[in-house]
């Protein structure tokens, strides 16, 4: 290549960010890879033209919104004042946020750290990590209904491990049909039951789970449901 030649611009994984940016060739050889079909498909080319009447309409509502703007960073620092100012924008962003701290108190760390610390107490790395280990009704279970050993951490970590990456795929299935919302609701429902299952077996039988082995294994059910749970809704969409 002579140094006069500019050099090609690297290929881009979005397609609308590809026409947004007037590269429509890339877009479509883009579209034609993830559709699995060549450039010539109909539906590949009906796809990149709805695409770009987008990017038309969005760059003519900019331009109308913030006339005479044409620095990049001035626009860019408009729009993010508009989700602050702009009552359904920052409605939408309060929204958005309080999801985020709503995650924090579904109870899934509990599960989440004590796994980490059977990790930590399997290697020996911290002394006193046996202290931090009893800290979670999870593990008390597994080990009261008499299970020990790598039966715990299998049943800990692994079990949760799998669940919680299957119940992301029915997610990721289902969310643009049924939507965010009936996702978050179905989740949230199924973690609350779980919740108050647990609560109840442990508060009944926490000092006579070898006598009850049957109670402990639903009280472990019911934690892999609540796992799953939220793996399909809020820890997916969040």
């Amino acid at each position: 290549m002579s140094e006069g030649t500019p050099r090609p611009l690297p290929p881009l994984l979005c397609p609308r960010l590809t026409i947004f940016l007037g590269r429509e060739d890339e877009a479509l050889a883009t579209l034609s890879r993830l559709r699995r079909v060549g450039e010539s498909d109909p539906k590949v080319k009906l796809e990149l033209l709805d695409i770009k009447a987008t990017c038309i309409f969005e760059k003519e509502v900019i331009g109308a919104k913030f006339p005479g703007i044409t620095s990049r960073f001035v626009l860019v620092t408009k729009q993010c004042r508009e989700l602050f100012v702009v009552r359904h924008l920052n409605r939408r962003l309060l929204i958005a946020c309080l999801l985020q701290i709503i995650q924090q108190f579904t109870g899934i760390n509990a599960l989440i750290v004590r796994i980490i610390c059977l990790i930590i107490s399997s290697q020996a790395i911290v002394g006193n990590a046996n202290s931090l280990i009893y800290q979670y009704y999870a593990p008390k279970i597994f080990q009261a209904i008499g299970l020990k050993g790598n039966s715990v951490d299998l049943l800990a970590t692994g079990v949760v491990g799998v669940i919680n990456f299957f119940s992301t795929i029915p997610a990721i299935m289902l969310l643009d049909r049924w939507g965010r919302r009936k996702v978050l609701i179905i989740g949230v429902i199924g973690m609350g039951v779980s919740h108050m299952r647990v609560g109840t077996l442990f508060a009944v039988y926490q000092n006579k789970w070898e006598t009850n082995r049957t109670a402990g294994w639903a009280a472990a059910v019911f934690i892999w449901i609540f796992i799953s749970n939220f793996a399909f809704s809020i820890g997916m969409p969040t």
